[in-house]
């Protein structure tokens, strides 16, 4: 199949955009022209990619026979304006799902956050990110009944993995831990999380591409996920004991943020339908990253997806 990505340079996108090379699939990626490409250089002569802030999206879809949409691209809000977020996770997936339904593509995969589970959405982290996620949907259900391209929305859980940028939770603090600084100061790490490698969450996009039939709605929700939660503590002292860190753990030293969301985790039952099942426990995916820092301490995780 040809599959456009959006968001193909980004942490998420980046490996999606690989395995679906792995897979046979012809790619296209939409960019833009000041987008960093390390995570991509090595495979950019393999897919088409278009920059996007020098192109209309009416274009690449006349330009380009597409079967799938797999929407990556995010904005998190980080020192930009609430209009450019807006644009970024509102108006440009409605312009993608508008091409998309108009040029008869099967599939539409939206990539979400469990930020925006019912029982999360008082959550105010990175409430603009989330929100303006949730607009997306909530506008999406106007083309209901239009086509016969499918909605699928697959909602993340906390996914980590190497070349994440250094500002994530876990890159920064396997950094720091690596680095030895003399303490970090944490919440009890009580809440808990549904962490999943991004290998996992690869393998599961790779199987829903493989298996659209199984969608018959427009909207459809696939959860991903390892279907079960771990203390955010856990989590940490594990990390801690796999860079032989010297750095002291300092648990409640922080509150917790407001509305903390104490516990998520993903429901699984789509993607055990797909025979889809996880490979990578915590202590798998931490030495990933842990092996990827201390190869090139300079990789460049900062930059612009």
């Amino acid at each position: 199949m040809r599959i456009l990505v959006t968001g193909g340079t980004g942490f998420v996108g980046s490996h999606i955009v690989k395995g679906l090379l792995e897979d046979n699939h012809d790619v296209i990626v939409l960019k833009r022209s000041f987008s960093n490409n390390f995570r991509i250089n090595s495979i950019l002569n393999k897919v088409v990619s278009y920059d996007i802030d020098k192109i209309s999206i009416n274009n690449v879809f006349a330009n380009e026979c597409v079967d799938v949409v797999i929407h990556a691209a995010t904005s998190y809000g980080s020192n930009e304006p609430l209009s450019a977020q807006i644009e970024s996770n509102v108006v440009f997936p409605i312009k993608l799902l508008e091409n998309a339904i108009e040029h008869k593509i099967q599939a539409f995969i939206n990539t979400d956050t469990f930020f925006n589970k019912p029982a999360h959405q008082k959550y105010e982290y990175l409430s603009s990110y989330s929100k303006t996620k949730r607009y997306f949907l909530e506008l999406s259900d106007l083309f209901r009944g239009n086509g016969d391209t499918k909605l699928i929305n697959a909602r993340l859980e906390h996914v980590y993995g190497p070349n994440d940028n250094s500002n994530k939770f876990v890159t920064n603090l396997i950094t720091q831990l690596l680095n030895n600084k003399p303490f970090l100061e944490l919440t009890l790490g009580e809440q808990k999380r549904d962490f999943i490698s991004i290998d996992d969450v690869t393998s599961a996009y790779q199987l829903i591409v493989r298996n659209l039939h199984l969608f018959a709605e427009f909207y459809n929700e696939v959860e991903i996920g390892r279907g079960f939660s771990v203390s955010l503590k856990h989590f940490i002292e594990s990390a801690h004991s796999l860079t032989n860190s010297r750095t002291k753990l300092l648990f409640g030293a922080l509150p917790y943020r407001e509305s903390e969301i104490m516990d998520s985790c993903a429901n699984t039952l789509k993607l055990k339908e797909m025979n889809w099942n996880w490979i990578d426990g915590i202590d798998d995916g931490l030495t990933k990253i842990i092996n990827c820092l201390n190869a090139d301490k300079t990789y460049p995780f900062r930059g612009v997806y």
